[in-house]
């Protein structure tokens, strides 16, 4: 089976290679170039070998220690989100663990979230409003003492309540939320880990709490620096067609390395360097699509800060010279890199 090297978000450039032809992006393809397959045609088995640039810190994805790219590859395959990013860029509802998410009122803003009844947690603890209430309450900002990641929608809630039954929570927004989609998208956390500071900031430092995804943690080997994902034995949907997914903890110069040696099976493609030693590999297919990330700068515009003037930040912002991080960023990857300045209208 080919090793898989994937080009989505790259973060460097490299030098010396005036021999690489150029366009690159026509030879790696310019859509969504990702080999879907339908998994009823795919065999059952198997164990899919994936880079960690680091041991997470706290597996708690929501607190900002455990809001890494790494504890996120980690744990997506094994929490609840309410919808599914389709390979056109549109969402999905997640019917797995919600048969309903919609805007049921325009003013206040209402968002209705029914919960389907088979979905629990790994500890067999059902899943209900409480879990999102508890959520929303940990990452409103309201409370100090929680180490949020980010506060982006739940600053805005008013109030969670229990609709028809304990399996729907009804979500009124103080303002309104373009984005409400994404609070619940992924990541979704039991009130367990969300509804004592304490426990949020501190409860998975070792390891995760109860999931309710396909696949729970099942090893965690710091000495090694491996983790282990297997099949969720209570897991209510389709059965996952990998028997485990295995992370190995492996410097940034080795993981392309790993690849060519068959010690994991996919990676990111991180610089040039990465793309032409792949490129020059047997072996290795190099898939291409694009991502819904974007880079940005993050100010401190608290009272007293050197930053604190908004017209300041804004002038600072106008001041960059956006096309020449994107000549930089996308150096011998694509012919003509374009900055695309917005994240919703591209």
């Amino acid at each position: 089976m080919p090793a898989l090297a994937i080009g989505l978000i790259v973060t460097g450039c490299g030098d010396g290679y005036r021999d690489v032809p150029e366009p690159r992006a026509v030879r790696v393809g310019t859509t969504s170039d990702i080999n879907r397959q339908d998994p009823a045609t795919l065999r059952d088995g198997g164990d899919l070998r994936l880079a960690l640039t680091s041991f997470p810190p706290n597996f708690n994805e929501l607190n900002i220690d455990g809001n890494t790219a790494d504890v996120g590859s980690i744990v997506t395959p094994t929490l609840p989100g309410a919808f599914v990013t389709q390979a056109d860029g549109t969402v999905k509802l997640n019917t797995n663990y919600f048969t309903g998410a919609e805007l049921t009122n325009a003013n206040p803003q209402v968002v209705t979230y029914t919960i389907n009844p088979k979905a629990v947690w790994s500890d067999g603890t059902p899943i209900t409003w409480e879990d999102l209430k508890a959520q929303v309450d940990a990452c409103s900002g309201r409370d100090k003492r929680y180490l949020i990641a980010s506060r982006a929608g739940f600053e805005r809630v008013k109030s969670v309540t229990r609709g028809v039954d304990d399996r729907q929570a009804v979500i009124t927004f103080d303002k309104p939320y373009a984005e409400w989609r994404g609070m619940f998208a992924g990541g979704m956390q039991p009130r367990s880990m969300t509804e004592n500071p304490d426990v949020f900031n501190k409860g998975q430092l070792n390891a995760p709490g109860p999931s309710a995804g396909p696949f729970i943690v099942t090893t965690i080997d710091r000495t090694s620096q491996r983790i282990v994902l297997t099949r969720n034995p209570r897991w209510w949907g389709a059965k996952p067609r990998l028997n485990s997914i295995t992370f190995l903890v492996l410097d940034s110069t080795a993981v392309i390395p790993a690849l060519q040696n068959n010690a994991i099976d996919s990676a990111g493609l991180s610089t040039l360097d990465d793309m032409v030693t792949a490129e020059r590999t047997p072996g290795i297919v190099i898939r291409h699509a694009p991502a819904p990330t974007w880079y940005h700068f993050t100010f401190n515009g608290a009272p007293g800060s050197i930053m604190a003037d908004e017209k300041l930040r804004l002038a600072v912002c106008k001041g960059i010279d956006r096309q020449a991080i994107a000549n930089v960023v996308l150096h011998g990857l694509t012919a003509d890199p374009k900055p695309l300045n917005n994240h919703i209208y591209l």
